[in-house]
This record gives C-alpha cells, sequence and structure tokens, in this order.
C-alpha cells in the first residue's frame, strides 16, 4: 500500500523530508531515498537501527527511542510526509494520543500521512491478558509478539482520533472509500480501507495548515 501510495501522489517527482516512526530496518525509507528524499526514521530496536543504518549507507537520520515512553526531539521544521505503518497498536493510547500531537506539529501544509493500524477483527483481538480498553499482552508466538502490548481500534475510533489531533475534516464516502474535505474550503483526501487485518489511511493536510 505503501508503494502504491508513493507513486500515486507522484511522490518520486519531487523529493521532500520524510519521517517514519517504527522504521524497523529501513524498507520504507528507502523507497523515499532512492528518488532523493531527506529521510529521518526512528524505531525502538538497537538491531533494527543498525540494520536501518546500513541499508540507507547513512543517507539517513536513524533514531532510537521508545515511543511507548517518549518523542525525540525532532526540531522545528516540518515534513512533508509522515509515516506510521505499523507502531500505533504496540503503544499504550495515551503514547499514541502523544505521538498524533506532534504529528500535527511535525506535519507540512499539505504534506501526507500515512497510518495502518489493527481492527478489532483482526485475529490477534482478545488473545492475551486485556490492558486496558481494546488493549491486549499478547500470547501468541506465531508472530514474534509474545508479550507485546497490542492497541486495537475501530475504524470510526481511529478516524475520530485522527480528525480530533489532525484537523478538521469531514468524509464524503465514495464507492467505499472517503474523500476528506476540510472546512477551511482547501482539499485534502483519505482514502480509507478496510479488512479483518487493519485500517489503512492516507491524508493529505490541507494547503493552509491542519
Amino acid at each position: 500500500m505503501l508503494f502504491r501510495m508513493f507513486f500515486k501522489e507522484q511522490l518520486q517527482r519531487t523529493p521532500g523530508r520524510v519521517l517514519e516512526f517504527g522504521c524497523a530496518s529501513g524498507n520504507n525509507l528507502m523507497l523515499f531515498a532512492a528518488f532523493g528524499w531527506d529521510v529521518t526514521g526512528i524505531d525502538v530496536s538497537s538491531a533494527a537501527v543498525a540494520d536501518a543504518r546500513h541499508n540507507l549507507e547513512g543517507a539517513a537520520n536513524i533514531i532510537q527511542c521508545n515511543l511507548a515512553e517518549e518523542l525525540p526531539p525532532l526540531g522545528e521544521r516540518p515534513y512533508d510526509v509522515l509515516l506510521i505503518p505499523s507502531v500505533n497498536y504496540y503503544l499504550p493510547r495515551s503514547a499514541f494520543t502523544r505521538l498524533l500531537v506532534e504529528c500535527r506539529r511535525l506535519l507540512k501544509a499539505g504534506g501526507l500521512f500515512y497510518i495502518r493500524s489493527r481492527l478489532p477483527e483482526d485475529w490477534r483481538w482478545g488473545r492475551g491478558e486485556p490492558e486496558g480498553s481494546g488493549a491486549f499482552r499478547l500470547q501468541c508466538r506465531e508472530t514474534g509478539e509474545y508479550g507485546l502490548l497490542s492497541v486495537f481500534y475501530t475504524a470510526d475510533e481511529l478516524w475520530q482520533l485522527i480528525v480530533g489531533h489532525l484537523g478538521e475534516l469531514r468524509p464524503v464516502s465514495v464507492s467505499g472509500r472517503a474523500s476528506i474535505i476540510p472546512r477551511t474550503g482547501s482539499w485534502c483526501t483519505m482514502p480509507i480501507l478496510s479488512s479483518g487485518a487493519g485500517l489503512l489511511c492516507e491524508a493529505r493536510s490541507c494547503e493552509h495548515g491542519i
């Protein structure tokens, strides 16, 4: 999905700045770097950070940080693209809210916001000890996530969180997808694709800021 979004939005034509929360070994950022983007990635794993630095051959700012506990200093210069493809469901709800607040500050007017999340329909739902609303300390070993926190959001709940922290947006459903028009009169789009495995959102902020 991220690969498709990259070329659909023609991001290869105009390099900018991209920040990925939960970058793992840097596979997503490698696509941006190949087209001249200024890339920054954050991950909790020292091994993943080392792999990302190796894979990106030093052409990236890779930061080790536990987002469940804190946010690293990221300066004042905004980013054209923010990516949260695989980390928000490992964060306590309070930490995810803190991250969204930071995204509002960091996302450039007209920038692109990309997030994937787990829905309650995901097969991991309930497979662990409950830890608050929609959250479980996983006890399944199939995916190597034993002992990890997994937080599940309904599509409506995730939508409200994004709208609440990234701006006043109004959804208009079109053939199972949602075109989002901010109340300022500027435009943005947020296609929503849902399945049992998760929810994918691609959201463009309005031109005059979020």
